[in-house]
């Protein structure tokens, strides 16, 4: 595969530059972009890469398909690293299409509305060109509706710039282009991950002016186990959704490629030697981790894990000799409706053992999972089945309450606390955030010192403690941190009835 159009290439496609600029846009929208390149760039030298090529052909297979009114065969999202050209194609891609069908009408959405307000004046820039306009005279922009977030041609065609932050209706296109729909300053904030949900699955499918034929077109770094990306890859999997095709182009073959055959054109590992030389990712890596896992990885996590080095949890098959204490530790749900919070008890318990060293003795502890309770019920049948657990888990196992602030957590922690009359439990309320009641626990994984139990359970709980602290859920890292808290306290009673 080349990327490399010569000067000597658009010199043979047409002779004067009317006739050449109407080649070039015709052959490709491959072409358009190197040709356009230096109108929206003009201090930046175009670095033609096989993987923009490579995107520009899947980009324009999709778009053609539109031009016809041919219904699509899926929606398209392309994760890469940012600093690749890959909002200044989407701007050219959108004065490609309307040299292609000048009464189009498309939509280019960004997190911000600013972002994509900015790419729809590079879209104009080209179109009011004086070369765009002697080559493509049919597509004019209308005097009285021309802005920088909106105009519309002669021939009917409209582009319009939205944003998550914004309000858009009473527009519909033929195409919906979005670049990162996530702002990466905020990649962790519920509220943030919730306005960009209800933008990509209710809002920007509204616009569409055929459901089966409007395909969406979306450019992002991956931020979060569920951004966009994230969030299409679950949608698609349901009965009767529209399928989405998702090319995944990392900076490094130490994550995963999609297609995985478009590996062999990485020089020594890399995607972009020339913008991401190994010593570039180096120093990302050496940054944050986990910000390199998805913004150059493309996957929300790294692959050896996030804050919980899960591939260093030993697998049990029997609890061992030697445990001194347990605790089962409950983070609660308010309720069964509730969609981003599961109740959740881990029972974990403390081997101990004493080793001499030097002629000192040292108490050593290893920490063993034995069991996850986790589940999403009305308070009812929550409280139940917490009472039923400590039945089945016996005298010897301290229960504790996560207490959320205010008057609501006292009462519903009160109300655990009568319920389970004849059992030790207590309530506490965390002091700090989930991150920091998190980092004893993680790094006792870090040094091999955390033991799982087997159970139908262990994939899930090894799930979120990966994606963590990015991940939809937090409710089992909870409880495990609670739990691991529990077992270090030197002023816990053991054995008190509460």
């Amino acid at each position: 595969m080349t990327a490399i159009i010569t000067d000597q290439k658009l010199n043979e496609l047409a002779l004067d530059e009317s006739e050449l600029v109407r080649s070039v846009f015709n052959e490709s929208l491959w072409h358009a972009f190197v040709y356009c390149w230096p109108v929206i760039n003009q201090s930046e030298k175009l670095v033609q890469t096989w993987y923009l090529k490579y995107v520009a052909d899947e980009i324009e297979k999709v778009c053609r398909r539109a031009f016809r009114g041919e219904p699509k065969l899926y929606d398209l999202i392309i994760n890469i690293p940012p600093g690749t050209g890959k909002s200044s194609l989407m701007a050219i891609v959108k004065a490609w299409c309307f040299s292609q069908m000048p009464g189009i009408r498309v939509l280019y959405a960004s997190y911000a509305h600013s972002l994509a307000v900015r790419l729809n004046v590079k879209t104009r820039d080209i179109l009011q060109s004086e070369w765009f306009q002697a080559a493509f005279p049919e597509v004019r922009i209308r005097d009285d509706q021309n802005t920088k977030g909106l105009f519309q041609t002669t021939a009917g065609g409209e582009s319009l710039a939205a944003g998550v932050d914004g309000m858009l209706t009473g527009f519909h296109g033929h195409i919906l282009f979005w670049d990162d729909l996530l702002n990466p300053k905020e990649a962790t904030s519920e509220a943030s991950l919730e306005a960009c949900r209800f933008f990509d699955e209710e809002t920007y499918p509204s616009r569409a002016l055929n459901k089966e034929v409007t395909p969406l077109i979306g450019i992002q770094q991956r931020l979060h186990q569920i951004d966009s990306t994230g969030r299409a890859i679950e949608r698609s999997k349901r009965l009767g959704a529209t399928p989405v095709k998702v090319i995944t182009l990392p900076a490094d073959l130490d994550y995963p490629v999609n297609p995985p055959e478009l590996s062999k054109f990485y020089v020594n590992g890399l995607l972009d030697p020339v913008r991401f030389p190994q010593k570039v990712l180096d120093a990302q890596k050496a940054t944050n981790i986990i910000a390199y896992a998805g913004q150059y990885g493309q996957q929300p996590v790294p692959r050896e894990g996030g804050m919980f080095h899960v591939d260093r949890v030993k697998k049990l098959y029997a609890i061992p000799e030697g445990v001194v204490r347990w605790v089962r530790y409950w983070d609660k749900a308010g309720s069964k409706r509730k969609k981003s919070a599961w109740t959740v008890g881990v029972k974990m318990g403390c081997k101990e053992w004493v080793q001499v060293l030097q002629g000192i003795p040292i108490t050593r502890r290893e920490f063993i999972v034995a069991d996850v309770v986790r589940f999403q019920e009305r308070a009812g049948q929550r409280e139940k089945i917490i009472h039923t657990t400590a039945i089945q888990d016996g005298p010897g196992v301290q229960v504790w309450i996560e207490q959320e602030p205010g008057s609501g957590g006292l009462d519903s922690a009160e109300m655990t606390i009568a319920n389970m009359a004849g059992f030790s439990c207590r309530a506490e309320v965390p002091s700090e955030d989930k991150v920091a009641r998190a980092d004893g626990f993680a790094s006792q994984m870090d040094i091999y010192n955390v033991f799982m139990l087997a159970g139908d359970w262990n994939e899930e709980y090894l799930n979120e403690l990966k994606f963590f602290p990015n991940g939809v859920w937090k409710d089992q890292v909870d409880a495990s941190s609670g739990a691991f808290r529990k077992l270090n306290q030197s002023n816990v009673v053991w054995g008190a009835v509460g």
